[in-house]
């Protein structure tokens, strides 16, 4: 049996892909050279990410186990990508429960889980404007950076420039009362910082040498810290040396 949980809250997608020797230009027709579907949703790809990196072999095809039981919660359609969707979940472990979240329901969730003192990891994507009174219950805040600006009201370009100083805006959270902040920044790394930390850590992304795909690259990044973090059963604050490997390590 599980000795512990991690419930993800978020969207289920089946992506619609097809393949053009081009982007199209607005109001042209291009003729595609084909078409797939696909899995995704970053909820659903979260999941999919924690029930994988929680086993001892993430990439074993012998039937899923864990110490560590994976929960999604989010809204499914009766059409014909509905039931291949949840079959292909069901089939990485994760017990499903499919329901509609409305923002409003987001924040009554985010509420009572700060009242049963239940430790929360939240990845707004995409960043809509929180109450001021959602922030204190907040563990884990992990945004990128167009996230980042947004839920602070600043430009992207303000935020895209190379020399920018994380530094304000991540305080801007702690103030606020998140315990933990990390600012993923794409090819470059992470920003990070605790309500314990004297500053910010910064931490390079490691160099690979052929960039393949970078679709879900941010939500197995959310996945795999949030295996950590239950693994590691820490009290809610993440030690700097904690952070430093688990984003080096993840986020290649």
């Amino acid at each position: 049996m599980s000795s512990k949980t991690i419930t993800i809250i978020g969207s289920l997608n089946v992506d619609l892909v097809t393949v053009t020797p081009r982007v199209p230009s607005g109001g042209e027709t291009l003729t595609a050279s084909s078409f797939s579907t696909g899995p995704g949703g970053k909820g659903a790809n979260q999941a999919v990410a924690c029930a994988r990196l929680s086993r001892s072999r993430p990439t074993s095809t012998s039937p899923p186990t864990s110490n560590i039981a994976i929960k999604m919660l989010g809204a499914a359609g009766a059409d014909e990508f509905g039931p291949p969707l949840l079959a292909g979940m069901a089939a990485d472990g994760i017990d499903i429960s499919s329901l509609e979240i409305p923002i409003p329901t987001v924040l009554q969730i985010l509420k009572t889980a700060k009242e049963a003192k239940v430790q929360v990891l939240l990845n707004p994507a995409p960043a809509v404007k929180l109450p001021e009174e959602v922030y204190p219950g907040i563990t884990h805040l992990i945004v990128n950076e167009t996230e980042a600006a947004l839920l602070t009201n600043r430009s992207v370009e303000e935020v895209e420039a190379p020399d920018y100083d994380w530094s304000t805006i991540i305080n801007e959270f702690l103030c606020k009362g998140v315990t933990n902040v990390i600012i993923t920044l794409g090819s470059k790394g992470a920003v990070f910082a605790h309500s314990g930390m004297d500053k910010p850590g910064f931490v390079p992304a490691e160099k690979v040498a052929k960039v393949v795909d970078t679709t879900a690259a941010g939500d197995t990044f959310v996945g795999a810290y949030a295996v950590n973090v239950v693994r590691k059963g820490g009290n809610g604050v993440v030690g700097e040396e904690d952070i430093n490997i688990r984003i080096n390590k993840d986020h290649a």
